[in-house]
């Protein structure tokens, strides 16, 4: 019987190869986690956009031009035609769209509302929030 050191080729390339897939799968896992936390990121620089955009609203008047309403009052949710000509800001190179649309005497008489939808990610991501005041008092 021949007594042998050491492992055989056989046992160190199954040895690399199972090495090689847990580290494979760690990788993707921190490049999972990466993305992920840009996407929170952007998730929160977009929300500090909205909540700027809606305590701006709040402050001014309803006279403010800001609350000027193109005359449709069904358009809340359309992104496309917006009542003002969209905003963009941007967290680095990445864009933001700011896009406001006002609708009057909804969802009362002698009110306003103002959607202001914050767009990224080439419009695939969304926020937005209604701000509604009262006219004429």
């Amino acid at each position: 019987m021949v007594l042998r050191k050491g492992f055989t080729l056989i046992e160190l390339m199954v040895t690399i190869v199972i090495l090689a897939l847990m580290f494979t799968g760690l990788l993707q896992m921190v490049f999972f986690g990466m993305e992920a936390d840009i996407a929170v990121r952007h998730r929160i620089f977009a929300q500090q956009v909205l909540s700027r955009e809606v305590e701006n609203l709040r402050i001014i008047s309803a006279d403010d031009p800001l609350w000027g309403n193109d005359g449709d009052n069904d358009d809340l949710e359309d992104i496309n035609n917006p009542d003002f000509p969209p905003d963009t800001v941007f967290y680095g190179d990445y864009p933001f769209e700011i896009i406001r649309n006002v609708a009057e005497n909804i969802p009362r008489q002698n009110m306003k509302i103002s959607r202001v939808h914050i767009l990224w990610n080439n419009r695939h991501q969304r926020i937005y929030e209604d701000v509604v005041i009262w006219i004429g008092r």
